[in-house]
This record gives C-alpha cells, structure tokens and sequence, in this order.
C-alpha cells in the first residue's frame, strides 16, 4: 500500500447525510486526481448509499470500508483518527466555539501530522519527510535499472525520464 500523506478536506454541517459525503468528494476531486486512491470510512449511511459509491467508481477511487467492529480492516485510517482525537484535544483547548473553529482546528492538526509529528512505524519520519525519502529512493533505483538494463534486441536504450 502507497501511503502518501493524508489529504484533508474539511466541511461542516450540523446534520451528517449523503449530501455531505458526497458534496466532499466532489470538492477533493475538484482539487486532486482521485484516480488510484483510496478512501476509507465507515459503515454510516451517508457512505454506504448508491449515489456515493457510483460517485466514487467514476472517480476511480477504492472504497475501503472497515467490518463492523473491527477496526483492524483499515489500521492506518483507524490510527490517524485515534492520534488526531487525542492529539487535538490539546489544539482545540477553548478554541471551539463555532463551526468555522472545527475546519481551523482540524486543518491546523493535518498539516502538524503531515509535516511535524514523526512516526514510529516510517523510522521516526514524518508522512511527508517518509514520502518524500520514498521517492528519492525510487527515482534511484530507475536510474539504477537504466544504467544496467540490456536493451531489447532491435531497441535502443530510451534516455532516462528522472
């Protein structure tokens, strides 16, 4: 699984429904290619509908939703919602006091958790430090298997694309 950086999108209601679901997806695809990714929820009713799972296959997303009770299906989604509950009681301390606070809050605590708060399972890195380590080391190992493929017989060797 690629796991590169949590994207947050943040939209506040006071009634959670399809409309919501839906209306956030339709705004993160506005704002990034979905195709290939995956999106993990629960089992609620505003993401087990028809509409939203149409919407999300014609996107090219995986709906990954956990079993019921079983948080273990998805354990890197299940594990930022835990660390962002916990962690962001310290954010919020007397700063929620109207919808607006919510997104600020939960934006403020995405780009800590992206950017600032290592991780135990990535070595200690941060998501983005992780990624980014990621792809310098792909990009490594492509050249590496440039500088020592064998053309095919009849093809010449294309120049690298790094």
């Amino acid at each position: 699984m690629k796991l590169h950086g949590i994207r947050s999108i943040v939209r506040v209601k006071y009634k959670q429904d399809r409309i919501l679901s839906i209306d956030t997806i339709n705004i993160l695809a506005a704002k990034y290619d979905l195709n290939g990714c995956i999106i993990h929820s629960d089992q609620g009713v505003h993401y087990t509908n028809k509409e939203y799972a149409k919407l999300l296959e014609s996107l090219g997303v995986t709906h990954s939703m956990s079993r019921k009770g079983n948080c273990w299906d998805n354990a890197v989604a299940e594990s930022f919602f835990s660390h962002f509950k916990c962690e962001s009681i310290y954010i919020m301390k007397n700063k929620i006091r109207y919808p607006q606070d919510v997104i600020n809050v939960t934006e403020e605590y995405t780009e800590y958790y992206t950017n600032f708060r290592p991780q135990k399972k990535l070595g200690g890195m941060t998501p983005i430090s992780y990624r980014n380590a990621y792809n310098i080391v792909l990009k490594n190992l492509l050249y590496y298997v440039y500088l020592n493929c064998t053309p095919l017989r009849g093809h010449s060797k294309p120049s690298p694309k790094i």
